[in-house]
């Protein structure tokens, strides 16, 4: 990964390295720096995983995904990720939580607006709607219940080679 590696990021990698645990997940829910929030998220999963550049550490999965927690993450996206990386027990999955989390999809819940209900004749237009589940009901019930009026509905409406029955 780029942050194991960029030079940049040398001091950042050593002075995490030194840090424990508490440390490493204050400073991933303190600074602002993505690289740096991703290095501590990294030191705090660890770091003994074949083909690592980091220092060999051993890490708390747990630890790990509370600081995006508490940062926000969506709640779904963190579950997902939390089931990847205790199933692969790869890195990534924390960070594309992190990534998830600096892209801006974080938790909580909005509310959609809805349309306004259209009224056909004083009737919900949902009741005359066949495709969605009230407008079935609505149709069964009045089939059940007025068989009579959709009879001549039926009689006015349709030419005699389309009626069924």
């Amino acid at each position: 990964m780029a942050g194991e590696r960029l030079p940049a990021l040398a001091d950042t990698r050593r002075a995490l390295a030194a840090k424990t645990n508490p440390r490493l997940r204050l400073f991933a829910l303190t600074t602002p720096n993505l690289h740096g929030r991703a290095l501590a998220t990294l030191f705090l999963l660890g770091t003994d995983r074949p083909g690592g550049k980091l220092p060999v550490r051993r890490g708390q999965v747990a630890l790990a995904f509370d600081p995006l927690d508490e940062l926000g993450t969506a709640l779904t996206t963190l579950a997902i990720c939390r089931k990847g990386c205790r199933k692969t027990g790869e890195a990534l999955p924390p960070l594309l939580a992190l990534q998830a989390l600096e892209n801006g999809l974080r938790a909580g819940t909005t509310n959609a607006p809805l349309p306004s209900e259209m009224m056909i004749g004083g009737v919900p237009g949902w009741a005359l709607d066949m495709f969605t589940r009230e407008g079935k009901l609505a149709l069964s019930r009045l089939a059940a219940t007025q068989q009579a009026v959709l009879a001549d509905f039926a009689r006015a409406m349709l030419p005699p080679g389309q009626r069924v029955g």
